[in-house]
């Protein structure tokens, strides 16, 4: 068994908030997301949890895989951090 981390879909949405008429309220709502998401994530894997990486954006929707490949890393990148705290 495997969390799926689909935070993608909230970035994406930040990207192109423009677009889809998410107002300053909505980004700050969808930068909790994130930040809840990603938190959630680095407990999962202080807790041994497998995590895998997936998406359900819409192919409109879908981001390029360098994008899919960006969160991954900076999710990798932010539990390395996480780790080093005391």
């Amino acid at each position: 068994m495997f969390l799926i981390a689909n935070l993608v879909t909230y970035y994406e949405m930040r990207k192109r908030a423009a677009e889809f008429g998410m107002s300053s309220d909505m980004l700050a709502k969808n930068d909790l997301v994130i930040d809840g998401g990603l938190r959630s994530l680095e407990i999962c894997k202080r807790a041994g949890v497998p995590v895998a990486y997936g998406t359900d954006l819409l192919v409109s929707c879908r981001p390029s895989s360098r994008a899919s490949s960006s969160s991954a890393r900076r999710f990798r990148s932010r539990s390395r951090s996480s780790a080093r705290r005391p």
